[in-house]
C-alpha cells in the first residue's frame, strides 16, 4: 500500500502543471468535420441545370415536385368532368387545362422556394 502511494506521489511531481491541460483535451481524429467526399454541393437556384451538384435536399424538394406536376397534369387531363354528350374536348380546351394545372404546381414550387431561402438566410443569421 504504501509503495502504490509513494508511485501516485512521484508521478504527481513528474507530470508538470503546464502538461496538465493538453492531457484533458479529447482528441477525436475520426471527427473531422471539413473532409467531404465528393465536389461542394450547390444551392438549385445557383445552378438549375446540373442535378447531380444540387444538395440532396433540393433535388428532393424538385424531384417531388415533378412527380406531382406529372401526377396533378395527368389527374386534371383525364378527369375532365362528367358530360352529358360524349364529345372529344377542343385542343384548346386541353390546352388550357394542361397550363393551368402547370402554373398553380410552379407557383407552389415557387413558394416552397422562396419559403426555403428565407429559411436559410434566418439560419445564417
Amino acid at each position: 500500500m504504501a509503495a502504490r502511494a509513494a508511485l501516485a506521489c512521484s508521478l504527481r511531481r513528474l507530470s508538470s502543471p503546464s502538461l496538465l491541460p493538453a492531457k484533458l483535451i479529447p482528441r477525436r481524429p475520426l471527427s473531422a468535420g471539413g473532409d467531404h467526399h465528393g465536389p461542394p454541393r450547390v444551392n438549385l437556384w445557383e445552378d438549375p441545370l446540373s442535378p447531380s451538384k444540387w444538395k440532396e435536399e433540393h433535388f428532393v424538394l424538385a424531384s417531388l415536385s415533378g412527380w406531382g406536376l406529372i401526377f396533378y397534369g395527368g389527374y386534371k387531363f383525364f378527369s375532365g368532368g362528367k358530360k352529358d354528350e360524349v364529345a372529344a374536348p377542343s385542343p384548346q380546351k386541353i390546352i388550357g387545362d394542361l397550363f393551368g394545372s402547370i402554373r398553380i404546381i410552379l407557383n407552389y414550387l415557387y413558394f416552397h422556394l422562396i419559403f426555403l431561402a428565407f429559411d436559410l438566410k434566418i439560419n445564417k443569421l
